[in-house]
């Protein structure tokens, strides 16, 4: 009996689904759920093959029971979303839509259909996707920046406490930064919930592994784990070489028979009894005993009729060709020549058009012979007559009224005039700005920065000034590392998504040295 590789297997399964062979990757799912019924992706490959025959109360099922064991998968959520949005459940679908936008940000796929939800709820489409506070803290962690991710998912799990994917990046971003105690209370608040979470599994089973203590119960959540993820492939991405689970490749046999589809009941054919045929049935039935001469047969029966020939009865023949009337055979002839004249159009904007025109008109029209030489020295004699009258009577209110009013340049306000302002008006951004700049001038970054922060979590209008600034900041201190950190996050608030990016692994490569 032939074998195959288990991930292999399910990768074939994948292209079955897109190739709409529903019903044969539906059975080698069930064939692979046999043998290890608490395998995560048969029921994710399921769930996706329920939602291509729209059997989405059964999808919503299967995509619920991956999320129980992976919160963190972005299909499921997208899955989920796609149900929602088919039941009109348009809030719901926003929602899942979101979880995967932060698990994926730079997915283009997720990012334009969430735009598209967002513009139905709201009435228009926003120009960009903005990252979440979540999605922020899921780059610190790919990025290594763990402290920075401990630091941004605490706040967002006190707000929503039933968020278990972000318990599970937590417990992930505690476990990397060391800090086993914490980790490990993470991972058992997870599991009380969530008894099949892969990660949460694994991580805890490791740390109960290794402290010798309690080892057998370490054993038996890593058995669970490898359950859920046979080839151990997400042990392996969570631990690398140190993995306690190493990769391995499951074999098992090929689905040999494929069932087959049942068979669709044939209609049965109800004959009428001889005698109930009408006269005129049975003379179409019987063919002529004595076919007429071919001189009487019309010319419309010689060729066959089409569908309306048959309802409408015989068609005249249309005249030959020497019979077109002219005004028909001159609508034929320029017929072509009109479609590229219409196209010519559309490609020219009128407006280039019109500039085309007034440059062939303006060589002939005489605009230089209307204005002569004659008529000019009246106006000038004209100016200089009135001109010193009205300069003279004029001037020396002008000049009494600047100086009696002369212009009082403001000073810049102090960092005391800013803070005042704040204290008045919190939310006065602007004034926030000042003050941050005051600082940065006065040689005080930390406190600049704390100005900065605030503005950056707080108003999306002065993003790109706080950007500039912070810029120049980090060109002048570029060792002073929380200034490089605040940057990337304002590149992050901005949707600059690679700069942000490229910010953190610079980070992280400085941060290692």
């Amino acid at each position: 009996m032939a074998e195959i590789g288990l991930g292999e297997y399910c990768h074939e399964v994948k292209g079955l689904i897109k190739a709409q062979s529903i019903d044969e990757a539906i059975a080698i799912c069930r064939h692979i759920l046999e043998r290890f019924p608490k395998y995560i992706m048969p029921y994710r490959l399921l769930g996706e093959a329920a939602l291509e025959k729209e059997e989405y109360d059964e999808a919503a099922s299967l995509f619920t029971r991956v999320l129980g064991a992976d919160p963190e998968d972005v299909i499921a959520h997208v899955g989920l979303a796609v149900v929602h949005d088919e039941k009109k459940e348009l809030e719901e679908a926003i929602w899942r839509l979101e979880r995967a936008f932060e698990l994926a940000p730079g997915n283009t796929e997720i990012r334009q259909e969430l735009k598209r939800l967002y513009g139905e709820l709201e009435g228009a489409e926003p120009p960009r996707v903005k990252l979440t506070p979540a999605a922020l803290a899921r780059l610190y962690l790919r990025e290594g920046l763990y402290d920075r991710a401990i630091t941004q998912l605490r706040p967002l799990l006190k707000e929503e406490p039933d968020r278990v994917d972000l318990k599970v990046a937590l417990a992930e971003a505690l476990w990397r930064e060391g800090r086993r105690r914490e980790a490990a209370e993470s991972c058992q608040e997870i599991l009380e919930l969530l008894p099949n979470c892969l990660k949460a599994n694994l991580i805890l089973g490791v740390i109960w592994k290794e402290s010798g203590q309690e080892e057998e119960e370490g054993q038996t959540l890593l058995a669970r784990a490898q359950a859920l993820d046979p080839e151990n492939g997400v042990a392996q991405e969570l631990f690398g070489q140190a993995s306690p689970l190493p990769l391995e490749k499951v074999l098992l046999p090929r689905l040999e028979e494929m069932p087959t589809p049942p068979p669709v009941p044939e209609v049965e054919k109800v004959a009428l009894p001889p005698e109930e045929v009408p006269d005129w049935l049975r003379e179409l039935k019987e063919p002529p005993k004595e076919a007429p001469p071919p001189e009487e047969v019309p010319d419309w029966l010689e060729r066959p009729a089409s569908p309306v020939e048959e309802v409408e009865g015989p068609v005249v023949p249309p005249p030959p060709s020497e019979e077109i009337p002219d005004w028909l055979r001159e609508l034929k002839e320029e017929a072509p020549g009109e479609v590229v004249e219409e196209a010519e159009w559309r490609e020219a904007p009128p407006l280039a058009e019109e500039e085309v025109e007034l440059a062939e008109e303006l060589p002939a029209q005489p605009i230089e012979e209307e204005v002569t030489i004659e008529e000019t020295p009246p106006i000038a004699e004209e100016i200089t007559e009135e001109a010193p009258t009205e300069i003279i009577e004029e001037a020396p209110p002008i000049v009494e009224e600047i100086a009696e009013e002369p212009p009082v340049e403001e000073a810049p306000p102090t960092i005391e005039g800013y803070l005042d302002r704040l204290t008045a008006e919190p939310e006065d951004h602007q004034a926030r700005l000042g003050l941050a700049r005051a600082y940065l001038t006065q040689g005080e970054p930390d406190e600049a920065l704390t100005h900065y922060r605030t503005i950056i979590h707080s108003e999306a209008t002065l993003i790109e000034e706080v950007i500039e600034d912070l810029e120049a900041a980090a060109q002048e201190a570029p060792h002073h590392f929380p200034t490089q950190q605040l940057l990337g996050d304002a590149y992050m608030k901005s949707g600059r998504l690679e700069e942000a990016l490229e910010k953190y692994r610079w980070l992280r490569e400085k941060l290692k040295r």
